[in-house]
């Protein structure tokens, strides 16, 4: 990801320590991205078709590329920094250490859904950013993104890995979207995760930063299990650690 204006590179993508800090090798089992997925798939599943083509802005190591594609979905992703870890398959499906704006014409021309999870925090415009993706890839109809949520649980873990907020439901709901496009559906999810954080803060500020892949990935297909699961039964104005919204283009 990049903004679109004269900011350095440096500041919008991860450095080579924060990628091997988020992403080590069999992240992807890890249960928060096992129930982001699930959970981000069911939102979006009312407005995909097999006939999508769509683009992860801010794709790391393809975690989100590699389980739409295995569901058969059309999906490709991109990120401004290149991280040394891609999941196993996916590398020739991942455009790394390339502006997405820059991306070429039959790419950006072709892509009708753009996923931005955990991206939009990052940057100081994120509404400039949103419309020069819209201009950029001018075929897109739907447009999801996930955010960090609630600043009562901001920590050392936003401050490493670049946050410049986390957002409450209306805050998002108040980003002004590119023209024509509305927001169809949006709320909070993790909402045990959230009251960990909370709990957390109590005693202290710091967490650690750093992720490891799963010793026991049985454990954490459990536990992103009962997370997909709490999402469904939670009312999604209830709050959690994480946002989405799903916008259509009219």
């Amino acid at each position: 990801m990049t903004r679109p204006d004269s900011t350095s590179r440096e500041t919008t993508a991860y450095g080579a320590e924060q990628f091997e800090s988020n992403h080590p090798p069999g992240i992807e089992r890890h249960y928060w991205h096992h129930a982001r997925n699930r959970i981000s798939l069911r939102r979006l599943r009312p407005h995909l078709s097999k006939a999508d083509a769509i683009l992860d802005i801010g794709c790391g190591p393809g975690v989100v590329v590699d389980f739409l594609r295995r569901r058969g979905f059309d999906c490709e992703g991109a990120d401004l920094g290149s991280p040394r870890f891609t999941v196993p398959g996916v590398r020739q499906h991942l455009h790394l250490g390339q502006d997405v704006f820059e991306l070429a014409e039959p790419t950006r021309l072709r892509t009708t859904v753009l996923l931005l999870m955990d991206v939009l925090e990052h940057l100081p415009s994120p509404e400039a950013f949103l419309e020069h993706c819209c201009a950029s890839f001018p075929s897109v109809r739907c447009l999801y993104v996930t955010l960090p949520a609630r600043m009562e649980i901001w920590s050392n873990y936003d401050e490493y890995y670049g946050h410049l907020q986390r957002y409450t439901l209306e805050e998002m709901r108040g980003l002004r979207l590119p023209e024509k496009f509305h927001v169809r559906d949006s709320g909070y999810f993790f909402h045990s995760l959230y009251w960990a954080a909370r709990a957390v803060r109590l005693v202290s500020r710091e967490r650690t930063v750093a992720q490891s892949a799963p010793r026991f990935s049985i454990v954490h297909e459990a536990i992103g299990t009962i997370l997909t699961l709490e999402e469904q039964l939670m009312p999604k104005t209830q709050r959690g650690s994480s946002l989405y919204a799903v916008a259509l283009r009219s």
